[in-house]
């Protein structure tokens, strides 16, 4: 596998999503029952608003105002981070690990700005690399094809990550390892991974991209860190109440 100067100095990123079609559903089956039971078909990531619902009560209640969108709090904003996979066998319990490379540029002063401190001077926005990581169990998860996980980065965490609003420009690298009830790496899929994107290519890109936060800089001189306790899976979202049954249940005591 040959990678270009920017993958080379930190990430790897394939071509397109993959859309099987019921033919190749078929083939991923079997590939996944000689393997680990699951066949990782899609990774998707998209930036979508907070929904919203309506109640009635009696006596009717006041709806509660939005709040007023500022510079300093935009519309609110979230990561849906979605995973799509078949199963050959049923499994009492999956994990997935999430992992999201952000590259954002960071204000030097914003910590003392956010302080109300008065700053002389702009200095240059910072360039900077942050490794967002997060996990998701899963509970009896039954044999068949387009079974759907996600999770999400909420929009607090979102102005967290960066000084501006987050795009997708600022994901270089996501992927996903799902784990067997033993703890075992059955499956591995990044965003716009091919069919002919290799599990091992996903894991030396995951190596990689380790070696680097630990050393804390990049090839380009720009600082790498980890960020954890970022991600948080739909039952903590108002994400929750829809579409129930498109996804797999999520365990409840983690």
């Amino acid at each position: 596998m040959k990678y270009t100067p920017l993958v080379a100095a930190l990430f790897f990123v394939a071509g397109n999503p993959v859309h099987a079609t019921p033919e190749e559903h078929d083939r991923m089956l079997d590939v996944a029952k000689g393997g680990g039971g699951i066949y990782a078909n899609e990774l998707k990531i998209e930036i979508v608003g907070t929904p919203i619902f309506t109640a009635q009560s009696i006596p009717p209640m006041a709806p509660k105002a939005p709040r007023p969108v500022t510079p300093d709090d935009p519309q609110p904003r979230w990561v849906q981070i979605e995973t799509t996979f078949d199963c050959s066998i049923p499994f009492s319990e999956l994990t997935l690990k999430y992992h999201a490379l952000l590259l954002v540029n960071e204000d030097p002063d914003r910590e003392r700005k956010m302080r109300g401190e008065q700053i002389a001077g702009q200095k240059p926005p910072i360039k900077k690399y942050k490794l967002i990581e997060g996990e998701t169990s899963l509970v009896d998860v039954m044999r068949g094809k387009s079974r759907h996980a996600a999770i999400y980065i909420s929009p607090r965490t979102c102005q967290k990550l960066s000084d501006h609003s987050l795009s997708m420009d600022n994901f270089k690298s996501v992927w996903v390892e799902i784990n067997d009830q033993s703890g075992k790496l059955v499956a591995q899929q990044m965003y716009k991974a091919t069919p002919a994107t290799k599990m091992a290519e996903i894991t030396q890109t995951a190596t990689i991209v380790g070696e680097l936060v630990n050393a804390g800089v990049a090839k380009d001189g720009a600082k790498v860190e980890r960020v954890t306790e970022t991600m948080v899976n739909r039952n903590f979202t108002p994400f929750s109440l829809l579409n129930w049954d498109y996804y797999e249940m999520i365990n409840p005591k983690k």
